[in-house]
Formats: C-alpha cells, sequence, structure tokens
C-alpha cells in the first residue's frame, strides 16, 4: 500500500509503498508500533506466508538468533525510479527513498535483502571525528537547524544480496537508500527488511509492544479498508518492465472486463437515480442507424448527487483493479456519468441473439486511429453499472468475437474506448450508469464511431 507522513512543518509526504508480514505468538499476539505519526495504521500486515516464514528461519539460523532476538517482522517495500523532488538531499515522491534515519525498534539490528536495480545504501555520522576525507557531507534540517551528516561508507546493493545492520552500528550511525534519477522505470528495487518487534519493557500497549490481533483496525489498511491506499506501479505496461506488457492485462487483451458485484447497489442511490430528469429534449440517444427515436435516453446533468457518490465508488473499484494508472503515473478520472433509460420496444426478444430494431449501431466511443498511436494503459475507457437485472451490451473483443454480456445489479463492465460495441433494445424498461474514464487532459470528441472504420 501507500504510505504517507507527516512533513516537518505541516503537510503530507509520500514515503515508498510497502506490503508488511509478522508473526503470532504462542498467545496470538503480533509485533506493533503505535508512533503517534501512524498510530492509525499499527495494526497493518498480514501473517506471513511459508516464503517469508522460511527466510526468517533461515535468518536465525544462519545468525544464530535465538529468545526475543528471532525475527518476527518483515516489510516488502518498493523503490521505483521516476523525477526526483528534492527533500532533505534525497527525493519524493515518484523516486521513492529511504531518507537518512535510525531505526527506533529496541534490538536496533535489521536485514535487507535487495532485489532488482541495485540502489546504493550510505551511513553517516554527525560526528566529525568520523568524517573520511574526499566524502560527501549531506545536510538535512532538524528543528530548523542545518545538520551535517558526514558520509562514513556506501554500498550498491547488488540483486539477491543481504545487507545486516547490527545494534551497535544503528544506535551510531544514519541509513539511507537514495533515490537515482537514471534509474528505469521497468527495473524497480524491493527491499526485504527484516526485524524484530519486542514487548513493552513495562508491559505497556505504546510504542514498540505486543498486541492482539485487532480485527477492526486491521480492516481499516486492508484492501477494501477506508485507509488503504492502493499502490499502482509506475513500471506496470512498461516494455520489458516488471509483469511484461499491457497486454496480458484481461482489459487489452480482451478488451474488455467485468467486475462482478462491484459496487453492492444502494436502494436510495437506484432510486435516485431512477427519479433523475431524463433528457428526450433531443429525441434521446443515436439507434442502430444512428438516427434519435426516444428509445433511449439519458440524464443531462452530471451534477446529481448519486453521481458523485457512484463516481468515487468507481474510482476506487478501478484503482483496486489497476484500471486508472497511465504511463505518467498520473490516474484517469471518471467523467461524464449520466444514468441510461431504455424504453420498451414492441415485439423485441431479449432472448434472440440476431439484431433487431430497438438495438444501436456497431460502434466505437473514440477513434480507433487515435487510440491506436496511444499507449494501452493511456487508452480511454468506459463503463457501464447495472442497477436492474437484464442489463446487457453486445461487445467485440479484440480478437474480432462477439459477445452479449449480461450483467446482475452491482456488476461493472469496463471496457476500452476501441472495442466495438452496441447497446441492445428491451421488451422492458431498463435503467443502468454509463461514464467515461479518461486520462487527465485528454478531449474527447463526444461522438460515436462507427465500426467500419475499426
Amino acid at each position: 500500500m501507500n504510505r504517507t507522513k507527516n512533513r516537518k512543518g505541516g503537510g503530507w509526504r509520500h514515503i515508498a509503498p510497502k506490503s508488511e508480514y509478522y508473526t503470532l505468538t504462542a498467545d496470538f499476539e503480533r509485533g506493533v508500533y503505535y508512533w503517534k505519526q501512524s498510530n492509525d495504521f499499527y495494526q497493518t500486515g498480514w501473517p506471513m506466508p511459508p516464503i517469508l516464514l522460511e527466510l526468517c528461519e533461515l535468518l536465525n539460523k544462519s545468525f544464530g538468533l535465538e529468545g526475543e532476538d528471532r525475527i518476527n517482522s518483515i516489510m516488502i517495500i518498493i523503490n521505483e525510479g521516476g523525477t526526483p523532488i528534492e527533500n532533505d538531499g534525497f527525493t519524493e515522491p515518484f523516486a521513492h527513498c529511504a531518507p537518512l534515519h535510525m531505526d527506533k525498534h529496541r534490538n536496533g539490528f535489521f536485514f535487507d535483502l535487495s532485489l532488482g536495480y541495485a540502489r546504493e545504501m550510505v551511513l553517516t555520522s554527525t560526528d566529525a571525528a568520523h568524517k573520511v576525507d574526499g566524502e560527501e557531507t549531506i545536510y538535512t534540517e532538524s528543528k530548523s537547524a542545518k545538520v551535517a551528516n558526514y558520509v562514513v561508507g556506501r554500498q550498491r546493493l547488488a540483486s539477491a544480496s543481504l545487507a545486516y545492520i547490527s545494534q551497535p552500528d544503528n544506535k551510531v550511525y544514519k541509513h539511507g537508500v537514495r533515490a537515482e534519477p537514471e534509474q528505469p522505470l521497468n527495473e524497480p528495487r524491493f527491499s526485504i527488511v527484516a526485524r524484530v518487534k519486542t514487548r513493552h519493557p513495562g508491559g505497556r500497549m505504546q510504542g514498540e509492544h505486543f498486541a492482539p490481533v485487532d480485527p477492526v483496525a486491521a480492516a481499516r489498511v486492508l484492501p477494501g479498508g477506508d485507509l488503504w491506499k492502493e499502490f499502482v506501479p509506475r513500471f506496470k505496461g512498461v516494455a520489458g518492465g516488471v509483469g511484461g506488457s499491457t497486454a496480458l492485462d484481461p482489459i487489452h487483451h480482451v478488451g474488455y472486463v467485468l467486475i462482478r458485484n462491484a459496487i453492492p447497489v444502494d436502494p436510495a442511490q437506484a432510486t435516485a437515480i431512477r427519479n433523475s430528469n431524463f433528457d428526450d429534449a433531443d429525441g434521446g440517444l443515436p439507434n442502430e442507424n444512428f438516427k434519435r427515436d426516444g428509445t433511449r435516453l439519458q440524464t443531462k446533468s452530471t451534477k446529481h448527487e448519486w453521481c458523485r457518490t457512484l463516481s468515487a465508488q468507481q474510482a476506487e473499484v478501478l484503482r483496486r483493479h489497476r484500471l486508472l494508472a497511465t504511463s505518467d503515473c498520473r490516474e484517469k478520472l471518471v467523467v461524464k456519468m449520466r444514468a441510461l433509460k431504455s424504453v420498451p420496444t414492441d415485439g423485441y426478444d431479449e432472448s434472440s441473439t440476431a439484431p433487431q430494431t430497438g438495438d444501436q449501431g456497431e460502434h466505437t466511443d473514440e477513434s480507433v486511429e487515435r487510440m491506436s498511436k496511444m499507449e494501452d494503459q493511456d487508452k480511454p475507457l468506459a463503463t457501464l453499472y447495472a442497477i436492474e437485472r437484464g442489463t446487457r451490451l453486445r461487445i467485440r473483443s479484440l480478437n474480432g468475437e462477439w459477445e452479449i454480456i449480461t450483467l446482475e445489479p452491482g456488476d461493472l463492465l469496463v471496457f476500452r474506448g476501441d472495442a466495438c460495441h452496441n447497446g441492445l433494445g428491451y421488451a422492458h424498461q431498463n435503467i443502468r450508469v454509463h461514464a467515461y474514464v479518461h486520462p487527465q487532459g485528454f478531449k474527447s470528441t463526444s461522438e460515436l464511431h462507427g465500426c467500419s472504420s475499426c
């Protein structure tokens, strides 16, 4: 998840995204931190999976760790490359880094297993007696005063290397891993930090201590919780990067993805949608001949309260499924949300797959030629959200096969702007919600493009 901390002087700053894992004691307690800047996050993390438990045992055995020195906490931290923003000699937020610091846990020592891009770790001292001739001095601020940090050692952490900072060294030297602007976006560094959390010496539930897992507090910082902040990698989709091409993602392999029960229908919200003013002044939306006949209507305004609420809900779902990510790391936006209403078409057979009167003409929402010049992850999307049973859309996958997608209430269909599709007619009235998902700054022509131009 993404993390934030208080910035000196107020405001917020990003710190490197992480996943945290813990082991449980015989009394089903876990080690936690409860510092003032992160009280809401003290129950973050998951029980360790077998592969991390094996890593703990290997470290314990290799370094003779016993009793309260046995590893019981692991963090996996991501350091990506990117444009640096200066902050106390280090950089943020996209070029993730570890600013100069000393670890505060009582046992003091820790291990750092590096995977991926080899960044440089530095050790510094504020004692001028430790100054090394010809080495760098890094200046930081403490209580509005500049502090000189003399670099006493540096080492580039090769992939699969293990760094060990002892307790004596952690009490004397600060350590840090600076961002490197030259680090390729498709070569992240994964830092697997193993350390020990201990009981509070006074038995108190403050600072570093053991505590039972609190399901309520933990739920807030797990996926779906109000404090969960999904991390969207900058390197996702970059050719040759981790995970390879975005062509492996369903949305870019098929052209659409159906997320079942994405947003459970709120009855009050559904009533507000149905009671909205559907504009038929211009004859409704285009039919099979791209003419307007009043069988398919939409709400004119996008400023309804339900629009604001549902747009935010959709954005959260799309974020979890990594459908808002772009190549410039600015999230796409859910825009132009409107409810659609289809009035019944006489004689319409919803069980038939053959084209009928009442169906829309086959079209794409965006110009295929224009989208062909965009990176996959930058391409605009559209969504269809069902509040009623029987909601359907006919769509052609990127490999040319047509399919009729049937949505249940709460389902969200997401499709690319160059996916050929058409709305279907209905034997009974149907109301659903349509929206666009555009990269920031994208200007749509708001025209339908016939599939003959695909």
